[in-house]
């Protein structure tokens, strides 16, 4: 009976490729047991795949297929790693725009309340643009704080 594998795991891109180029071909070129090659495509087994066999087999699929799986496989982990490592970092340069985008028009609204005759309107302006200004920047230091925090302390 086949043994489920997490679709996005070196145990399965492994024993795909063990599927595509044999298990007595894998053991030849690795100079590693069938035994110990079925069993790192076990996701429950604590051996894991080196980085030379992976190369190695990896190699041998590409000859026979062109595909790799074993690398595609170590490239989609790292950018869902990465996705969520950074997810912060992006949130807060998302909030950069804004911050920035309403700082400027709080700062065109200053100099319009600032220019001569200007009415009751033009202070309002000021004001709302830059409540708006200061709202924007406290949400980003909020979520700056939050991001610090949880480098500091991590779950």
């Amino acid at each position: 009976m086949t043994k489920a594998r997490p679709p996005l795991s070196i145990e399965n891109a492994l024993f795909q490729v063990l599927g595509r180029i044999g298990i007595d071909e894998a053991a030849r070129l690795t100079s590693r047991s069938t035994d110990y090659l079925r069993s790192l495509s076990d996701p429950e087994n604590r051996y894991r795949l080196t980085c030379e066999d992976a190369l190695t087999l990896d190699d041998a699929h590409q000859a026979l297929t062109g595909e790799r799986p074993i690398y595609e496989t170590m490239g989609l982990m790292i950018e869902a790693r990465n996705a969520t490592r950074f997810a912060d970092v992006a949130e807060l340069r998302r909030r950069a725009v804004t911050v920035i985008m309403e700082a400027g028009q709080a700062h065109a609204a200053l100099v319009a309340a600032t220019c001569d005759g200007a009415s009751d309107k033009e202070l309002l302006a000021f004001i709302r643009e830059g409540e708006e200004s200061v709202g924007e920047t406290t949400s980003a230091i909020a979520a700056a704080k939050a991001m610090l925090d949880a480098r500091q302390h991590p779950p």
